[in-house]
């Protein structure tokens, strides 16, 4: 084990001490050899016995002394160690010292470098200076057996260096021959390095003192060692935490000028408390006040300074930090009293700042920014995104890249995507299948002179064609440079629809006009033909002749009965007419179609229950029945469902107003309906002339519907298509229905009657008020009429108290009926609304508007009073 220091100075004490006793005996045995010489001069036999006692005892002084001056020589080795904390002026003044009282011509510090397995020569002295130097060497570790021994802590005495065990040693031996004392250096069982000493060969070997002498000094450069070591890390320490601490005032600085100029205020709110432990100066621009004020206002600052209706919100949002998550931000927005009037719009990001020892949030930290312009901005910007979603048309802005910037409300409602849906996609792509001639050119055009009107066919969501007037603009940016294309869309499908409708009808009249008079003079050709073949077969007996005869005839006969369909179709059909039950028509024809139509075609009836009778020709009823399911069975090659239904209908004067071949009155209604490969627009358009067919020669004369709808409307009926490719065809044939006990709608419709009830009626077809207000002061309503939105709420706002209904148009110009509704229950939340539409959107108009009720258009009379019957009450 090292000596420390005190035990050092024991030993070294207790060695004086000895040696000062020793001193005195010696003084004592000289005064009293002083008087034994004088008593025993006469004694000559003694003379030489006190003689030799007195060189023993001079050798002893001698001996002490010497040893006298090794003590105060370590002394001042050991004081010239301690005056020194760093480690080169220690390692020098230890070597030098040390080769200097012990004689030897080379002293040397050597450290032990474990990772890298060497020892490393730190210090090292010669008394002689032309001898090599050994400062900087690094001897191996690995097979050194000097070098195991000083690990151990053992003290190694070598009298011959060139007698060493190991060959590391004796290659070091040719360069520093003699003896070699080496002791180790060490904390504890840690051994740091050695302190060695080399002699020449010819001094004498190493003495027990001298070892001691150097454990001694080994011991105080251990300590010296430790000490600067500890002093070297003291110093480092203080050194770091001085630089921690000028970069922790730095930052301080640093953050309290972040904190005093940041536009944000910053905060630190206590939950506990309830009040602001902390606010930076921001809270004087933003509202006004000092952090002083709103200190002292304690646990009624959120109380004192939050908008009452934000109140709620802010209570919830201090019990989200119950569950948050470590570093895990939330944000608000809530309205502040300003310290002068008036509110500003704040944001707040906030996170956990101080938890207590159970976890919960006990302080919070957060940065509040002004929103108010923000918050103004956007008002504004709804303000104006509210006007576009009013307008009843369809508003797209696109760049010129054709990628959708903006989609309107409308937009939503005619096409079916949604806002989200759309933007950031190709419009081109979106709407159209193709891009056609009339698209490039609103694009050239648009380009060119800056707008384009014109019509577009388009497709909605469902992959539906619709057809929108179309208006193009050009917009431009401050510079003049082209920046977007602003495009207006009204859809006008419905009124193209109506249009085709009017033009199909006067093309049939004109047809039917044509057709009547090709027929009689088809049949003033063929009358003479028919009689004169018939007077030959009468005349000429030949029979090779007969079958010519006979085939003539025939094609004449043949000619006769499309002539007869032709006219069926101008001028209706005529026959004698009973009064028929449709029903049984309708099951000789499902069994027609069981027995003959192909077993993959699937035959459906459903017939109303008290089915009314109509009064017809079961021949012409049953011709048009068979015309309409063979056309249905050839449209399913592949077979399906074909499908017939009868019902009752009663047409009163809005519905025939809504459709130009209606007439007022009880009808039946028969429903044809396959699942086949349906038509396209440009056939369905023709599907009623006479000898248009889409089938291959010799499978059909393209008489069959021209001749059904000459048959309808032989009847004073009517009939409509509906049909789209690869989704099937339907046809609705309405036949006029005969009451064995005639009772007229109106009888029981005065069951139905209101009690004076004011209504108000909003659309923007001018006939549809007049005959809805005509039937309603009929039946005992009062009437206020709007032709648009605005106009119903003014009317609205006027009359609050008087008006009972609203039946509302959902669609209008200028402002549609959805958004009318909306205002209107911000006016009056229990306002009762009917919405009305020929759309059949019923479920989501109702759902928007929170009615249960729906009107669909054409709507019959019964229909009306019976919902206003069940609003009202």
């Amino acid at each position: 084990m090292m000596k420390n220091e005190k035990k050092t100075k024991k030993q070294l004490i207790r060695e004086l001490a000895a040696l000062r006793q020793n001193f005195s005996k010696l003084q004592n045995l000289f005064v009293q050899q002083q008087a034994i010489a004088s008593a025993l001069q006469q004694k000559i036999q003694r003379e030489q016995q006190f003689t030799n006692t007195t060189q023993q005892q001079s050798q002893l002084y001698e001996k002490t002394l010497a040893l006298l001056q090794k003590e105060q020589a370590l002394k001042q080795v050991i004081q010239s160690i301690r005056n020194s904390l760093d480690l080169e002026t220690i390692f020098s003044t230890a070597v030098r010292e040390i080769a200097r009282l012990l004689e030897a011509e080379r002293a040397q510090i050597v450290q032990y470098l474990p990772k890298r397995q060497l020892w490393l020569n730190v210090m090292d002295y010669c008394q002689t200076p032309e001898l090599p130097s050994a400062l900087g060497l690094e001897i191996p570790d690995v097979g050194n057996e000097i070098a195991a021994r000083l690990k151990r802590l053992e003290v190694v005495q070598i009298e011959d260096s060139s007698s060493c065990a190991d060959e590391i040693n004796r290659g070091y031996a040719q360069t520093y021959p003699g003896a070699w004392l080496l002791v180790p250096l060490h904390f504890n069982s840690s051994v740091w390095g050695s302190l060695g000493l080399v002699r020449n060969k010819q001094s004498s070997s190493w003495q027990p003192e001298e070892v001691e002498l150097t454990l001694a000094v080994a011991d105080q450069v251990a300590i010296a060692i430790q000490q600067s070591t500890l002093l070297l890390q003291l110093q480092t320490e203080l050194t770091e935490r001085q630089q921690i601490e000028t970069v922790l005032q730095q930052k301080q600085h640093f953050l309290h000028r972040i904190l005093e100029t940041t536009p944000d205020i910053i905060y630190v709110y206590d939950l506990v408390e309830q009040r602001n432990i902390y606010i930076n100066r921001q809270i004087w621009e933003i509202l006004g006040y000092t952090s002083h004020q709103i200190q002292s206002m304690r646990e009624t600052v959120l109380q004192s300074l939050i908008h009452p209706d934000d109140m709620p919100r802010v209570t919830e949002h201090f019990k989200e930090f119950l569950s948050l998550k470590e570093g895990e931000v939330i944000e608000i927005e809530y309205r502040m009293k300003h310290a002068h009037g008036g509110w500003r719009w704040l944001n707040s990001r906030e996170t956990v700042f101080v938890k207590n020892a159970d976890g919960l949030p006990v302080q919070v930290l957060g940065a509040a920014s002004d929103i108010t312009k923000r918050k103004q901005a956007d008002e504004k910007i709804h303000e104006q995104a509210a006007l576009l979603d009013v307008a009843t048309d369809a508003i797209i802005v696109q760049d010129l890249e054709t990628k959708i910037l903006f989609w309107n409300k409308s937009a939503e409602r005619i096409y079916g995507w949604k806002a989200q849906e759309t933007l950031g996609k190709n419009a081109n792509q979106l709407l159209y299948k193709q891009t056609s001639l009339q698209l490039k050119e609103a694009l050239e055009q648009v380009h060119l002179v800056g707008e384009w009107y014109g019509e577009l066919y388009q497709l909605d969501k469902d992959g539906k064609e619709i057809i929108v007037a179309s208006h193009w603009t050009l917009v431009r940016d401050q510079q003049g440079t082209p920046k977007s294309i602003l495009t207006v869309n009204t859809n006008i499908t419905q009124k193209k629809q109506l249009e085709a409708q009017f033009l199909r009808t006067q093309r049939l009249d004109s047809l039917g006009t044509l057709a009547s008079g090709i027929a009689h003079d088809l049949n003033n050709i063929l009358t003479p033909m028919l009689m004169s073949a018939q007077l030959l077969q009468m005349k000429i007996s030949d029979e090779r002749h007969q079958p010519l005869l006979q085939t003539l005839t025939n094609n004449t006969q043949r000619g006769a009965a499309l002539v007869k369909q032709v006219l069926s179709f101008a001028r209706g059909v005529e026959g004698k007419r009973t009064i028929l039950q449709i029903q049984h028509l309708i099951l000789e024809i499902k069994q027609f179609a069981q027995q003959t139509f192909p077993k993959n075609i699937e035959f459906k009836a459903e017939i109303e229950p008290n089915l009314w009778t109509i009064f017809g020709n079961a021949t012409q009823l049953h011709q048009m029945l068979i015309n309409l399911v063979i056309n249905a069975r050839d449209a399913m090659p592949n077979g399906g469902l074909l499908s017939i239904k009868a019902e009752n209908f009663y047409v009163d004067e809005t519905y025939a107003q809504m459709n130009i071949d209606a007439s007022v009155g009880p009808h039946i209604i028969i429903n044809i309906q396959d699942t086949g490969i349906g038509m396209s627009p440009e056939i369905l358009d023709r599907i009623f002339e006479p000898f248009f067919t889409t089938k291959e020669v010799g499978q059909g004369t393209g008489l069959g519907l021209s001749t059904v709808l000459g048959i309808i409307k032989s009847y004073g009926g009517f009939i409509n298509v509906s049909s789209a490719v690869g989704k099937g065809t339907q046809f609705q044939v309405f036949l006029k229905a005969v009451l064995q006990k005639p009772v007229q709608p109106t009888e029981d419709l005065e069951l139905l009657a209101g009690n004076g009830e004011l209504i108000l009626v909003v659309d923007d077809e001018a006939e549809i008020l007049e005959i809805t207000k005509t039937t309603l002061l009929k039946y005992n309503y009062r009437v206020l009429t709007a032709s648009n939105g605005i106009e119903a709420i003014e009317l609205y706002a006027q009359n609050r108290g008087a008006i009972s209904v609203v039946l509302m148009d959902m669609m209008m110009p200028i402002m549609d009926g959805l958004t009318t509704i909306r205002t209107l229950q911000k006016i009056n939340p229990l306002v009762k609304v009917i919405p009305a539409s020929g759309l059949s959107e019923s479920k989501q108009f109702c759902q928007v508007c929170g009615s249960t009720t729906f009107l669909s258009k054409p709507y019959t009379i019964q229909q009306l009073l019976q919902i206003l019957h069940n609003t009202i009450n």
